[in-house]
């Protein structure tokens, strides 16, 4: 009786913990339609909620339409008064441009008119004796004269600033003749030395010893010589008759010590020829 008992009790626990197994699964399965019915919910509020805002707006631009017409006329009469400013003020100053170049012309005009005729009457002052009008129109003349020079040295200057940063640019050291073996660039290189040469041989001839920047200017100019030579050595000449420049150093030398006197007469270009390239040119 006792083992019957015992197989009894062991099928109750079997059918309740079955019952029970069941129950939870059961309960899993509610959960997640709970979830799935929260989801939902969640999303048809989100759509009303945005439904429902639309609708307010729509409500209140309609309410505001008439001030929000105002307002966009308003901003447009203020951009067109803008544009109208800004139109005069550029006519205003393309006018006042021209009229400035108008009188900067007819002032240089005036100045070159006045220079070119030496001997034009110019007014005297009524005391000045007669003996002495003839060196008062050389005065006055040579005033003009010294201004207008003036001037253009000043405007020498400004180019050779541009172009002294054009010289450090093109080389920082000096180069040998073995280093100098691009053949790629070697007749834009040779060129840009020609051209150092002649725009700086041009400074040192209008430009007196004591200026500020001449000592600096002829070590360029000895320096763009230098390199010139080591071009034309490495390329072996420069045989193209698309380019306007010397074939040869020496008929280079040549020409711009006839160019400009004063290099021909500084003594510091037999000493350089001598010893820095070690050549002998009877220039």
């Amino acid at each position: 009786m006792g083992a019957q008992t015992s197989k009894v009790g062991r099928a109750y626990k079997r059918f309740f913990r079955r019952k029970k197994f069941r129950s939870s699964k059961t309960n899993y399965y509610n959960n997640d339609d709970e979830n799935t019915n929260l989801l939902s919910i969640n999303s048809s509020g989100d759509v009303l909620a945005h439904h429902t805002m639309t609708k307010q707006m729509t409500v209140i631009c309609n309410d505001n339409l008439e001030e929000l017409n105002k307002m966009n006329n308003l901003l447009e009469a203020v951009s067109s008064q803008l544009k109208e400013s800004v139109d005069n003020l550029i006519e205003n100053y393309k006018k006042t441009l021209t009229e400035s170049k108008n009188e900067i012309s007819s002032y240089l005009e005036d100045i070159e008119n006045q220079n070119m005729n030496v001997k034009k009457y110019i007014k005297k002052s009524p005391g000045l004796p007669e003996e002495f009008k003839d060196i008062q129109i050389g005065i006055e003349n040579g005033r003009l004269l010294y201004n207008i020079l003036a001037e253009k040295m000043e405007n020498c200057d400004e180019y050779l600033n541009t172009f002294k940063e054009f010289i450090e640019s093109t080389f920082n050291k000096t180069l040998s003749c073995k280093e100098f073996n691009d053949g790629s660039s070697e007749i834009v290189y040779t060129c840009k030395y020609f051209l150092a040469v002649s725009v700086t041989g041009f400074w040192l001839e209008i430009t007196p010893k004591g200026h500020d920047d001449f000592d600096e200017v002829n070590g360029f100019f000895y320096d763009s010589l230098l390199q010139y030579f080591y071009a034309l050595k490495s390329s072996n000449g420069i045989i193209n008759r698309k380019i306007f420049m010397p074939e040869t150093f020496e008929d280079t030398l040549k020409e711009i010590c006839q160019q400009y006197p004063n290099i021909k007469k500084n003594a510091g270009l037999k000493k350089f020829l001598k010893n820095e390239l070690r050549i002998n040119i009877q220039i």
